[in-house]
């Protein structure tokens, strides 16, 4: 049996859910050693070498003058100090705008902002890349601007589009109401078939401002369970699909309960595509008193699975597998908004499956309060 795992790691750390944590003065160790003496000295190779060349030179001439050594040695300390004291002070003029720009380099999100941050520099050179660094973090912010402006258009457009299209749907579901048989029948799921698309291109749209649509509730996982089942009946119906359920029903989970619905609903007619005939539900606490402790909820079904090869990639956009390709059905996108949402929520997301045997879908809602808060979090402005 293959499987493979959509998990979110710990949110315990500050920041982003998705950053990584920094190692322990990482950056620091970084700056000492891109920017520092031996470096700079290594910079300045042709200076120091034409300060040797010049020192000898000199001392050549005092020596063919006939001047005593003391004397020689005198001016050869004192062009050597003179050295020094030109590499000291051009190493320390901008030691610290260079370190502080060896650290944002680390740190390429804060491209934009560095021009604002960084401390102006007092050399030609310095200055120049600061103006550099200022044009580019200006060029940076507008064209992030103007994506956040399309996006935000994106979406409004999505939305009205959807809630447009739903209004003929639901005319059409009303008028065939009053008809029955097979063509009726037939249209019907027909008509389900473009809301789900419709709706999927919704959560789509969505999909790109989930901090925003988020709103995380303690919700109940059994109910949560049946009622995306109740709004897919007939979809299930059609399909021949009986329903099994052995949830506990004490059992609360933190999520948005709009999104964990879109997730069933996703999994619920990927079975109904692809053969399943029963789907079973069933949802335990495991690992608790522990720091992966968690509410697991399993999605089983019996249809036709998926071979060992696709099975790593089901969650990648608009992935549909050999399986997919086979039926001419699948969009490839009902999964991968699936782990989006599970990941922006900070849910695990897990399938197993074996091909001619059926498939699992293992969503696990964290019991860490941690994790609950910062998803919680996410809801506030």
């Amino acid at each position: 049996m293959s499987s493979t795992n959509w998990e979110e790691p710990d949110h315990t750390a500050a920041g982003s859910p998705r950053d990584p944590e920094p190692a322990p003065f990482a950056a620091e160790d970084r700056i000492e050693c891109a920017y520092s003496f031996g470096a700079y000295l290594r910079s300045r190779a042709g200076f120091v070498f034409g300060m040797v060349a010049l020192m000898l030179v000199v001392a050549g001439i005092l020596a063919v003058t006939s001047s005593n050594a003391s004397a020689i040695a005198l001016v050869s300390l004192c062009e050597a100090l003179f050295a020094c004291i030109v590499l000291v002070v051009g190493f320390s003029r901008n030691r610290e705008f260079y370190q502080q720009l060896d650290h944002f380099c680390n740190s390429p999100d804060n491209a934009r902002y560095l021009s604002s941050i960084l401390d102006e520099p007092r050399t030609l050179e310095g200055t120049l890349a600061y103006r550099a660094l200022a044009v580019q973090g200006k060029a940076a912010s507008d064209e992030l601007a103007a994506r956040s402006r399309d996006m935000k258009d994106y979406r409004d457009y999505i939305e009205l589009w959807v809630h447009e299209a739903k209004t003929p749907i639901a005319s059409a579901q009303l008028a065939l109401s009053s008809l029955h048989g097979p063509g009726a029948d037939e249209v019907r799921g027909d008509l389900d078939r473009i809301e789900s698309r419709v709706e999927q291109a919704l959560y789509y749209a969505r999909s790109a401002t989930l901090s925003e649509d988020f709103s995380i509730d303690e919700l109940n996982l059994a109910a949560l369970a049946r009622k995306a089942c109740r709004q897919r009946s007939r979809t299930l119906i059609g399909a021949g699909i009986s329903l099994d359920f052995a949830i506990d029903e004490t059992l609360e989970v933190f999520a948005d309960a709009k999104w964990v619905d879109f997730i069933i609903g996703q999994v619920l007619e990927n079975s109904a595509k692809y053969g399943a005939k029963t789907v079973h539900f069933e949802g335990a606490v495991k690992d608790a008193g522990t720091k992966d402790g968690c509410i697991e909820l399993l999605i089983s079904d019996n249809g036709d699975g998926i071979p060992a090869a696709d099975v790593p990639r089901v969650f990648d956009r608009g992935f549909t597998g050999s399986q997919g390709r086979a039926h001419h059905k699948a969009t490839g996108m009902g999964l991968y908004l699936a782990a989006v949402a599970c990941e922006r929520m900070g849910l695990g997301l897990r399938v197993s499956s074996e091909e001619g045997a059926g498939t699992t879908i293992a969503l696990t809602f964290p019991l860490d309060r941690t994790r609950m808060d910062l998803a919680a979090n996410l809801t506030k402005p």
